[in-house]
């Protein structure tokens, strides 16, 4: 699935349930983890500077919302909505 085709999708159901959109421009991204340590987060943006990565294709067999809500004990993530794709 192209970029384009998901994000009209993705647009069509935030629509449908009647979400708001976000002002910023769509940016899909995975988060893998947070790092609140301002050295950490230094070294870390330092060792992803080293590592070469190319782009490539999957294929998604599913979409899932969650609503992340931030808390003193860490990050809190409550599915919202599972849609089975193709």
């Amino acid at each position: 699935m192209s970029y384009i085709k998901f994000k009209k999708i993705l647009m069509y159901l935030l629509n449908l349930w009647a979400l708001q959109r976000e002002k910023q421009p769509f940016s899909p991204h995975l988060t893998i983890g947070r790092v609140r340590d301002s050295r950490a987060k230094k070294n870390l943006r330092d060792a992803f500077q080293q590592v070469r990565t190319e782009q490539g294709c999957f294929e998604a067999e599913n979409i899932t919302f969650y609503k992340s809500e931030l808390m003193p004990e860490g990050p809190v993530y409550t599915v919202l909505k599972s849609v089975k794709l193709g």
